[in-house]
């Protein structure tokens, strides 16, 4: 079963999810959020970096 979003529901989503990791951390919080902190404590993800550099700049 796939569950379709609309943008405007994502962002509130997205929001919500924002307001209560604010509450939960007020002093990480100023003007910005730490998203590397908000992935791995507040969403309990890891995080995969992985390099996307094209072969095409050095050809």
């Amino acid at each position: 079963m796939n569950t379709f979003y609309t943008r405007t529901e994502i962002d509130e989503i997205g929001a919500g999810l924002i307001q209560v990791y604010k509450d939960k951390h007020p002093s990480k919080v100023v003007a910005y959020i730490d998203i590397e902190h908000f992935i791995t404590d507040f969403l309990g993800l890891k995080i995969e970096f992985a390099s996307f550099l094209s072969r095409k700049l050095f050809s």
